[in-house]
């Protein structure tokens, strides 16, 4: 059995996962406790509304704190806000804790979340994370200038109460305030910023467990150092003394394994082939499955766009021998969801079962005859594939092009490109007619998974309600409709000291909670 399926019990089934291990206070001294962790970059800002990808996310939580966090359940629990209150779902009174701070000693109030969400909501803020915001009732329409900003259902009635009016029921919304793009802005210290809000450590105003309190604290290219929040006074108080942010240096390549089994990190990104190494060394291992790789075609443009084109080159494929050229540590899968995508904070996937992916006992070549008949042509037209150029995927290709070379007699190109970043890249840009690429949830929610991978492919975008069985019929369709044909999923994985306790690290690349994190 592949080893995938030891670590399969890991896998986040909500949006996030605790260590508990040895996590009482008699165990842990808060005292002195130096975290230390190194980033897969140095982040481009720390500004929480502009903030991307793992490591600035990591930092971006350390800084901030939303309205809620959440537990290690998905469940949503009070942050900067004390509770919430909801008749229908879709109105919700959030009451702020009383004397909140900015870590400067000024005070933060309900108008600095407004701010905060207004920013998002501007185009020229350029939010990656902006479209979270949609949910809110006229946001959508003032982030695309068809909208005044008095239709966006935010208010700050006084200073500890926030109103939030959704475009629908969501019982799971105050989970969603806990995303960076959801936390406050200080108006006054923004504006004063001359244009470096995020950028330098002076230009950083937080609310969360950790501060930066020096200039030298940020040393680009080297480190960032943080250290408890003084003024922070919500129920997540840092239990470490500060954290020691490492940055790569380019000089040589670290051995995140090696590294961790030594103590000089205590947390690190491992590949899926150093997963057995860590285990072996005695290492925790975590990992979770947020994407699915497999053929995506562009559905806009060029041959991808017929449907029928696409059911012959999928019908042409002979998976049970593609399988055999599967990457050792992937999972072969049908879905289109991974398994670390939740719905209201329980796995999907789960919840939904398999679904089937596209499969006929019509002809492959009578498909492509339909196909072609379409496009007016009697022979098949130029086709190109786009992958990563490694040993694995070209063994993957080259059945692919054998299969519809003997099947079809369709002789299709390969273009390769060099890291899986490139072929994102690519592929969201829709420069691609048909690729072997990995679709990575960059947010949780099996509905914002299927807006990706209609985004992805070229078509509309599903609009599935809230409800499971929406769901089902959404991912359904989009696999029948064959723009995306799921082969295999891979995960994120990560290796923590023996004696770690208590780390949250949150899916889709959002970054890394340290604020309770121990060692026994």
């Amino acid at each position: 059995m592949k080893r995938w399926l030891k670590t399969l019990g890991c896998v986040l089934l909500c949006a996030a996962m605790l260590l508990t291990a040895g996590c009482s206070e008699k165990e842990v001294s808060p005292d002195n406790r130096l975290f230390t962790y190194e980033l897969s970059g140095e982040p481009a800002s720390l500004d929480p509304q502009v903030a991307t990808g793992e490591a600035a996310l990591t930092v971006v939580r350390a800084l901030y704190e939303g309205l809620c966090r959440v537990d290690s359940d998905g469940r949503a629990v009070p942050g900067a806000a004390s509770g919430w209150e909801t008749a229908d779902n879709q109105t919700y009174m959030f009451t702020l804790r009383a004397r909140l701070k900015w870590s400067d000693g000024s005070d933060l109030t309900a108008a600095d979340f407004v701010y905060g969400i207004r920013r998002a909501l501007e185009p020229k803020t350029r939010a990656p994370g902006a479209s979270a915001l949609f949910c809110i009732a006229g946001a959508e329409a003032y982030y695309n200038g068809e909208g005044e900003w008095d239709d966006v259902g935010v208010s700050a009635p006084n200073s500890r109460t926030l109103i939030v009016t959704l475009t629908a029921p969501d019982e799971s919304f105050p989970a969603q305030t806990a995303q960076s793009v959801f936390m406050p802005c200080s108006e006054s210290f923004f504006k004063s910023s001359g244009g470096q809000y995020g950028m330098e450590p002076d230009a950083i105003l937080g609310n969360g467990p950790f501060a930066l309190r020096k200039k030298s604290a940020w040393v680009h290219g080297e480190y960032i150092r943080l250290v408890r929040n003084k003024e922070y006074t919500g129920e997540n108080p840092a239990r470490p003394s500060g954290l020691y942010l490492k940055m790569p240096n380019g000089k040589e390549p670290v051995d995140p394994v090696a590294a961790v089994a030594a103590g000089t990190v205590h947390v690190a990104h491992i590949s899926d082939e150093e997963v057995l190494r860590a285990e072996q060394s005695g290492l925790q291992v975590m990992s979770f499955a947020e994407s699915a790789w497999g053929l995506a075609f562009n559905c806009a443009n060029g041959p991808g766009a017929v449907e029928s084109i696409r059911q012959a080159l999928i019908a042409a494929i002979d998976r049970p021998t593609l399988m055999t050229y599967y990457p050792e540590e992937a999972a072969n899968t049908v879905n289109l969801i991974p398994a670390a995508v939740t719905w209201h904070g329980r796995s999907y996937r789960r919840q939904a079962q398999n679904r089937v992916p596209y499969s006929t006992d019509e002809p492959c070549a009578q498909l492509l005859r339909a196909g072609l008949a379409e496009l007016g042509r009697t022979s098949p037209p130029s086709l190109t594939i786009l992958c990563l150029e490694d040993g694995v995927t070209r063994l993957l290709v080259n059945q692919l092009l054998t299969d519809w070379r003997t099947q079809l007699g369709w002789y299709v190109k390969v273009e390769t490109v060099a890291d899986e970043a490139a072929l994102t890249a690519r592929v969201a840009s829709g420069d691609y007619q048909v690729a072997l690429t990995g679709i990575r949830a960059a947010e949780d929610g099996a509905a914002a998974y299927l807006r990706q991978v209609a985004a992805y492919t070229g078509v509309s975008a599903p609009a599935p309600d809230d409800t499971i069985e929406s769901l089902r019929e959404a991912e359904d369709a989009l696999l029948r409709s064959c723009v995306f044909y799921p082969m295999y999923a891979r995960s994120s994985c990560y290796a923590l000291g023996a004696t770690v306790t208590d780390v949250v690290i949150q899916p889709f690349g959002a970054g890394i909670d340290f604020a309770r994190a121990g060692r026994t």
